[in-house]
């Protein structure tokens, strides 16, 4: 047992703690158990764009370098689908990206897109790539002179713990400021709570200029509240996905039972009038799904995309038929 505890220790050792000095113990234990535990809700971020001809330097004779410039950031989780969020400025402009994650692999990302007030930028990767989503500290639960950790990726593309300060918070933008005497990492770097919750995103160094995005010592630097950027990125998500598919019946509420739901009416020109379904018409099954209530019938819409050709079945008198129907938007 002694044994495999030095083993741990030299583990978390050797991947890189950095405390702010005069440090406790405490502070030290807390950074090396985010870094064990967390590390793999941490994606590397290469966001390649486009390099215009008047600023390619043509002594460099390799002509991909010469073509493509790379911006490094940091990006985390926020669902178990694929979608993962950074700040807008570790994407700007990029035409590509790739992602490694915590174990080393490298795979494509999906820009879904960008919010509105030009901080965050979603990305989406195949879902088998996400180990984990991590807790949220609200905004509400923050205060000066917590201690927090800087979980990102450092130069030499390790990931590494860095420790800070809160300093101030700015609720009515969402946003709070840190103190660190160490270089935190790239934009999009999570900084965590001491229970390992995220609290926010790195966006950037705060200087007298106020806003400038660069990344250097001892200095503060502004977090957007992963609370805060949460809700945007869900704005983001939400505008992508398909739109839900639209059937065109009425329904009557108060006739349901085991035969299904009971159509009143149908609305001219719908997917349901030109799959022939009739006023009269009881559905019992939607694409394989049985129907034998208002919220059978709902999730199963829902769960349809404008587009999907679906399979319904339905009683028309005595007789049960099939009928194929095309979704489309309403």
């Amino acid at each position: 047992m002694k044994i495999v505890r030095l083993l741990i220790l030299f583990m978390l050792t050797a991947t890189g703690v950095t405390a702010q000095t005069g440090e406790s113990s405490d502070v030290k234990s807390c950074a090396e158990k985010i870094h064990y535990n967390c590390r793999k809700c941490i994606y590397t971020v290469n966001a390649y764009s486009h390099i215009d001809k008047s600023e390619q330097d043509s002594t460099i004779t390799n002509v991909k370098r010469r073509k493509w410039r790379r911006n490094v950031g940091t990006a985390i989780p926020i669902d178990s689908e694929g979608h993962l969020i950074t700040c807008q400025s570790v994407v700007k402009d990029a035409v590509k990206v790739k992602i490694i994650t915590a174990d080393g692999e490298k795979i494509p990302a999906d820009i879904i897109g960008r919010d509105f007030t030009g901080r965050i930028a979603v990305l989406k990767i195949a879902p088998e790539h996400i180990h984990g989503v991590p807790a949220v500290t609200s905004l509400e639960q923050i205060s000066s002179g917590k201690n927090v950790y800087f979980l990102g990726v450092m130069p030499g593309m390790s990931v590494d713990v860095n420790c800070g300060r809160i300093t101030s918070l700015n609720p009515s933008d969402g946003t709070f400021e840190v103190k660190t005497d160490s270089i935190p990492g790239t934009s999009g770097t999570p900084v965590f709570d001491s229970g390992e919750r995220v609290l926010g995103l790195l966006a950037y160094k705060v200087d007298a200029n106020n806003g400038t995005e660069t990344v250097s010592e001892g200095n503060n630097y502004l977090i957007i509240s992963l609370e805060h950027a949460s809700v945007l990125a869900k704005q983001v998500i939400r505008k992508k996905k398909p739109k839900c598919g639209w059937l065109g019946i009425c329904i009557d509420l108060t006739s349901i039972n085991e035969d299904g739901i009971l159509v009143t009416n149908i609305i001219e020109g719908s997917p349901a009038a030109k799959g022939k379904i009739q006023p009269q018409d009881r559905i019992y099954e939607y694409n394989g799904s049985p129907v034998r209530s208002i919220r059978d019938f709902s999730e199963a819409v829902t769960g349809s995309k404008a587009g999907d050709t679906i399979i319904i079945r339905l009683l028309r008198g005595s007789d049960r038929l099939a009928v194929n129907v095309t979704l489309s938007e309403r």
